[in-house]
């Protein structure tokens, strides 16, 4: 099948003289399978083929998809159109599914994937048969954005990549949000949820791509906060915004400008009932971290914090203090609650 789609159609890569299969076998009543061949060039590549077609079963094997391999992914990952075998929980002509073959650190739970749904991380089970469990990721005929994916360590669970999975490719691309460092570099490593936080971030100011990085985060009574620096694509200079994670959704303050060469930051974001939420996050070189309200100090340890004040605080002025090492005069920043408004 593959040697047949690159003789009739020159944009298909022909495998080598040796193709080798990675996973054969029967998938939702069709026949499938995922195929690995070096070509002439030396340059490795894989290619799908399958006897379904849009719900239909076909006469004979067709090529799907190819892909040229520089480096060995951690999955390949690729859409199957099929008759359901889920006791009707899919429409069999009209609704397709993503599938997973896992590499070896994936299978043997070296490595987690989880798959962003809404803004939920679901973990995407790996089967006995070496696939992964089947997800729905909309109809065939409508082109569906490409669904995010993020890898994690099996035994800590901290974030090693984040990926997109689109329709067209077997293989994981660059997602358009990229989640980076602090300017002031890394206390611990990222944890899947803080992609998610991100995102938001991002999209809170209108952004379909760009860079953003967890400062801090930390949980209040009113929720999961956390202070995030955002820069989207084209913009001059980066800002700092709050995202509040709730069991009724996510509450995400206006951006404000963040100095990428302070050792501290800070951030307030108004709740549906007024409630104010401030949020301070430092450096990894803080000994202490303080939010003072109006000049008096609230001290901790943590070089990320938050208090929340009651819709009828009186309070003008908050500030942060990053005291670092010996240093007897501490970084500030402040933010004035007559700006932070009702968002």
């Amino acid at each position: 099948a593959w040697r047949d789609a690159a003789r009739s159609d020159r944009r298909v890569e022909a495998p080598g003289d040796v193709v080798v299969p990675l996973w054969a076998g029967p998938v939702l009543g069709a026949r499938m399978a995922v195929l690995q061949s070096v070509g002439p060039d030396g340059v490795a590549r894989v290619a799908h083929v399958s006897d379904m077609l849009y719900g239909w079963l076909q006469p004979r094997l067709r090529l799907l998809a190819t892909a040229r391999v520089d480096a060995e992914p951690e999955f390949l990952v690729f859409p199957f159109v099929g008759p359901d075998d889920r006791r009707g929980q899919l429409d069999p002509d009209v609704l397709a599914t993503f599938q997973m073959l896992p590499g070896p650190l994936v299978r043997d739970g070296e490595r987690r994937v989880l798959r962003l749904e809404g803004r939920r991380l679901v973990p995407v089970e790996v089967r006995s048969d070496g696939l992964s469990e089947p997800w729905a990721y909309g109809r065939w005929w409508i082109r569906e954005d490409p669904a995010v994916a993020a890898l994690a360590r099996g035994d800590d669970g901290s974030l090693i990549s984040v990926v997109r999975l689109a329709p067209d490719s077997l293989l994981p691309a660059t997602p358009p949000f990229e989640l980076a460092a602090p300017s002031w570099g890394m206390d611990l490593p990222y944890e899947p949820e803080d992609y998610v936080v991100a995102v938001a971030a991002l999209e809170s100011v209108g952004s379909t791509s760009g860079v953003a990085s967890v400062l801090g985060s930390t949980s209040t009574p009113a929720g999961q906060v956390s202070l995030v620096g955002v820069q989207p694509s084209g913009w001059a200079r980066p800002s700092a915004v709050v995202v509040v994670e709730t069991d009724e959704g996510v509450k995400v303050s206006a951006a404000r400008p963040l100095d990428t060469e302070a050792e501290v930051a800070i951030g307030a974001v108004r709740t549906q009932e007024g409630a104010l939420i401030v949020v301070a996050a430092a450096s990894p070189r803080t000994r202490l971290l303080t939010i003072d309200v109006d000049g008096e100090a609230l001290d901790t340890l943590d070089r990320a914090q938050a208090i929340v004040l009651p819709p009828d605080a009186d309070v003008d002025v908050v500030e942060a203090r990053a005291f670092l090492g010996d240093d007897t005069q501490p970084a500030k920043t402040r933010v004035v609650l007559a700006d932070v408004g009702h968002q």
